[in-house]
């Protein structure tokens, strides 16, 4: 186990963050983080986002997807609910392999 002094004390703290680690390296898990931190990193904005998820999407099911949001690039504001109704359009698995190849590596 490593020095973890940033974490409350607690055995199951450090459990956790060992299982989240474990996953990390076995790429099981994606990390979704503020946009202070992610876009600086490279990923998508909160609003490129929604707009690849939606192309993706409707790439995938062959249908325009109309989001009571209306995003647009222009737009200021996403909701987070944008992105509970591209994913049940979805599979479970096309929505993973499109946030995985979105986030990945």
């Amino acid at each position: 186990m490593g020095n973890y002094d940033f974490l409350e004390p607690s055995s199951d703290n450090y459990k956790n963050f060992e299982n989240l680690i474990a996953e990390i390296n076995e790429n099981r898990c994606c990390a979704f983080i503020g946009s202070g931190l992610s876009v600086d990193a490279y990923y998508p904005s909160w609003k490129k986002l929604i707009l690849n998820l939606k192309k993706r999407a409707e790439d995938i099911i062959q249908e325009e997807v109309i989001l009571p949001n209306d995003p647009d690039i222009n737009k200021p504001d996403y909701y987070p609910e944008d992105i509970e109704i591209l994913k049940a359009y979805l599979s479970e698995e096309d929505y993973w392999m499109i946030i995985f190849d979105i986030f990945g590596p």
